[in-house]
């Protein structure tokens, strides 16, 4: 800084939230961190339990990576969610997240130009939900804090392989050994589109 070859100084990690929260107590004058922030962090060495309320606390701005859990999250939730629930964290001014497609980048962009904060409530409601699909034909919803089931139906003729949200979050769309592909409506489970003509098993969607 003193010789003018940069403006900021941070640091960044993926694993360990105690790490985290050790640096930022260490050094005074981070002029920010990088940190996981997503809607399945609280599960299990949470950054946002342990290292975000340090950040807070000191005054340095946070920068949320992994805000799609390596898009495992987008099984269960909308990219519009997982966007949403990270920039509505305290001290998070940033949510960086990759985009391989064209529509990706017009989901996110959309989520920005449409972004209002997340209540306390809406996040413990994305904190809470799962999707899941399987080999017996049906397609569940949970809630991940108390393990309940919270509803269920058939979801296919056969083997469900896949399943992906759409970015309103109000949709499923599920996948497998049956060729034909079809898009549920999450609150009621009733079909809402089929598409045909998949020429065999499907193991992996993407909405965009």
């Amino acid at each position: 800084k003193k010789a003018g070859k940069c403006r900021f100084i941070g640091f960044t990690g993926h694993f360990d939230p105690e790490t985290h929260a050790a640096m930022l107590k260490a050094y005074d004058k981070w002029d920010t961190v990088m940190m996981p922030v997503h809607a399945a962090d609280h599960a299990y060495l949470s950054f946002e339990q342990i290292a975000l309320p340090v950040a807070v606390e000191r005054g340095v701005p946070t920068q949320a990576i992994k805000i799609f859990g390596k898009a495992n999250l987008l099984r269960s939730l909308s990219s519009s969610d997982c966007l949403r629930y990270a920039l509505s964290q305290p001290g998070v001014q940033v949510a960086i997240c990759g985009c391989g497609t064209v529509g990706q980048m017009e989901d996110n962009i959309r989520a920005v130009q449409n972004f209002r904060k997340m209540t306390p409530e809406e996040c413990a409601a994305v904190r809470k939900r799962a999707i899941s699909g399987g080999d017996d034909r049906t397609i569940r919803v949970w809630d991940i804090a108390s393990g309940r089931e919270l509803r269920r139906w058939v979801g296919s003729d056969d083997n469900i392989f896949a399943l992906a949200v759409t970015p309103d979050g109000t949709r499923v769309v599920a996948a497998g050994d049956d060729p034909d592909i079809r898009v549920w409506d999450i609150e009621s489970g009733r079909e809402l589109h089929r598409l045909k003509g998949s020429g065999g098993s499907v193991f992996a969607l993407a909405v965009t």
